[in-house]
């Protein structure tokens, strides 16, 4: 019996260690976000940063298909590239981050993966 749980533990992490976060923010690199991104770190070592939307897209596009992502977006990159993201097969699902919800709730209501 304990190995099949030890299987299934297993299994449950090679899952999670599948998918990689992205962090597109204009300021990603600030100390604000040190302390979220080592927490998120604690849970997934798969965590990329882009401080360009243009390149955050990029890498996503060249990505296989296989691959699965996590986006977090800065509100204003969300403006730029959600509707583009939306359509990848690679973003499973897209967070914005950002203070002014009231600016970003249209934008959760017409993307399914936000």
């Amino acid at each position: 019996m304990a190995s099949i749980v030890d299987d299934s533990v297993s299994s449950a992490y090679k899952t999670y260690q599948t998918f990689n976060i992205i962090w597109a923010d204009s300021t990603v690199n600030a100390n604000d976000h040190a302390e979220v991104q080592h927490e998120i770190r604690t849970l997934l070592n798969n965590l990329i940063k882009f401080d360009q939307s243009n390149q955050c897209k990029d890498y996503i596009e060249c990505s296989s298909v296989n691959t699965r992502f996590f986006v977090i977006l800065s509100g204003r990159f969300a403006r730029e590239i959600i509707a583009d993201l939306q359509k990848l097969r690679q973003v499973s699902a897209m967070f914005i981050y950002c203070m002014d919800q009231r600016a970003n709730l249209s934008l959760a209501q017409q993307n399914s993966k936000v």
